[in-house]
């Protein structure tokens, strides 16, 4: 009997033995993480993300940092904040290989990697990260360019989009000060009071009939302020495509006063439609942009009748037709 029960105790050691092998040397052993960048990436005027076929170029200018080679489009700084956030605190334990093999095996080497992110300070390159195929979900193989170790990072392609129109503000052609009035091929709206809520009246100063048509202040407010929040997609940058979208006549023009402060300015913007897609841009400036028809239908198809007071037993915030001129 002794016999078996030594060789089962052989058995159960192996087994211990093993099973600390593969979950570590020790049973108290913990890998030690630190942080992939080495230094901060703080105080940063110039990012470049590349791919085998796209290059985005982010470089700040003052206050404002925009798309170089994408029409100069101002960035949502927010991304470019979130970014450097998610970079600076990535962290990494031990690297999973090192050799020149295994960085083309998994695309981290400066001829083959996916995604290429470098980062400049007042002209002098800091670092470059060399992002790679994924192991799971939201991770990451990535190396840096002045080391051969390549880590794990929890990271994923599409936090760093190579897309520029992904990086514009969106909001470029948002009306930033109060509008006042506001002048379509059916009608013409003036801000005339505020009331003692400080809510806004508005009155219908034309109509394509001329009828003095009773408006709803807040229904006038709600739309006018669309402008305000007017969002685009993208920059069009194909010069066929920018042709062949302002060559032909505007589907609708709409003119704006605004004020900001003491300053006045006069907005008009035009509107296009191509292949079943809608566009947008502003009299005065060259750039097309594409906007999605969700929040280009509401304004185009806004009718003076959508303005009118739902039921007689509203309050009267209401003002009728106060100029027989028909504004076209």
């Amino acid at each position: 009997m002794k016999f078996p029960i030594k060789i089962l105790a052989v058995v159960l050691c192996a087994q211990i033995i093993v099973s600390m092998i593969i979950n570590g040397a020790t049973p108290t052993h913990t890998r030690e993480t630190t942080t992939l960048l080495s230094t901060t990436l703080d105080g940063i005027d110039e990012i470049q993300i590349a791919t085998q076929d796209q290059n985005v170029h982010l470089l700040q200018s003052g206050d404002q940092w925009k798309i170089s080679e994408y029409g100069d489009m101002p960035v949502e700084l927010t991304l470019i904040n979130l970014l450097l956030d998610k970079l600076n605190k990535a962290s990494v334990d031990w690297p999973i290989a090192q050799s020149k093999d295994a960085a083309i095996r998994l695309e981290v080497s400066e001829e083959n990697a996916q995604k290429t992110i470098s980062f400049s300070r007042q002209g002098k390159k800091l670092t470059s990260l060399y992002l790679g195929t994924s192991p799971g979900y939201r991770k990451i193989y990535i190396r840096k360019d002045d080391a051969s170790e390549i880590y794990i990072t929890e990271l994923a392609q599409h936090d760093v989009p190579d897309e520029p129109e992904y990086w514009m503000n969106k909001s470029v052609l948002s009306v930033k000060g109060e509008i006042t009035a506001v002048t379509t091929h059916a009608f013409a709206l003036k801000k005339t009071t505020v009331d003692d809520n400080d809510q806004p009246n508005w009155a219908l100063t034309s109509s394509l009939d001329g009828e003095p048509y009773r408006l709803d202040s807040n229904k006038v407010q709600a739309w006018v302020e669309r402008f305000n929040a007017l969002l685009v997609s993208q920059l069009i940058v194909n010069d066929n495509q920018y042709q062949r979208i302002v060559i032909q006549n505007p589907i609708s023009t709409i003119h704006l006063t605004t004020t900001s402060g003491t300053t006045i300015r006069e907005l008009a913007y035009a509107f296009y439609t191509m292949d079943e897609t809608l566009y947008v841009k502003q009299f005065g400036d060259s750039p097309v942009f594409e906007i999605a028809s969700q929040l280009a239908d509401p304004i185009l198809k806004a009718t003076i009748t959508q303005f009118a007071p739902t039921t007689q037993s509203e309050p009267d915030r209401s003002a009728a037709l106060t100029s027989p001129e028909v504004t076209q």
